[in-house]
């Protein structure tokens, strides 16, 4: 599908720059699901376009997979930028922050990834709080998943959950220094709420809302046919 799909045209200016850009896939994530996004940023003029092979389609520990990471990176050589989409954008920070990847990577671009963390609350949905029925609904649900859903789940899943060892250590806020962040996020992502793909505001730091609806705005349009996202 993504050969089919002409690539996104880039209206900015020529690429200057010799820095290979890596595309970090999200969970459950395969390398030719980014296909077009690679084929595009080629269109646009960066000569080293890689995407990750993901550790176990990204199911595996987030820090195993930042270590992957680590090491494309120095492959590759120099200054590089990195894209993360979804969980990706979560093992870009992890390798900026905690391996050294900050002495190499000019541009993060998170792409809906959970920045803040994954609720696992009900308060973290306050429309859904103020209802009764929902409340209750909840409590079944909450108390059926931690016995069965959750042992069985991933543990990049679990460290993505807000208020895990990961996210804690990670933290929302992005280190100083010379490495530059974009986070994107959706209202209609489908995926990751909206409240959670954000960073905190810092110099070093922007945000930007997709402005397109569900269809070019969900969880995977925005790594794959939304134009406005690779824009």
């Amino acid at each position: 599908m993504a050969g089919l799909h002409p690539i996104h045209p880039w209206h900015g200016g020529h690429v200057e720059h010799d820095r290979a850009l890596v595309i970090v896939g999200g969970f459950a994530g395969s390398m030719d699901f980014y296909t077009l996004l690679r084929r595009s940023y080629e269109g646009a003029g960066i000569r080293r376009v890689a995407v990750m092979p993901p550790v176990d389609n990204a199911f595996a520990d987030i820090r195993e997979s930042a270590e992957r990471l680590a090491t494309m990176v120095h492959l590759l050589g120099g200054k590089v930028d990195i894209v993360g989409h979804s969980e990706g954008g979560l093992m870009a920070r992890w390798f900026v922050k905690e391996l050294g990847g900050d002495q190499v990577v000019r541009h993060v671009v998170t792409l809906g990834t959970p920045n803040r963390g994954l609720p696992v609350r009900i308060e973290d949905y306050p429309w859904l709080e103020r209802s009764s029925a929902a409340r209750r609904v909840h409590a079944v649900v909450d108390t059926v998943a931690n016995r069965t859903v959750m042992p069985m789940a991933s543990v990049a899943l679990r460290q993505m959950l807000r208020g895990s060892e990961f996210m804690e250590t990670l933290g929302a806020t992005v280190p100083d220094g010379d490495t530059q962040y974009l986070a994107i996020r959706s209202r209609w992502d489908g995926v990751v709420p909206y409240g959670s793909a954000d960073l905190p505001p810092a110099p070093n730091v922007a945000n930007v809302s997709l402005r397109a609806g569900a269809r070019l705005s969900n969880h995977a349009a925005i790594a794959s046919t939304s134009a406005e996202a690779f824009e």
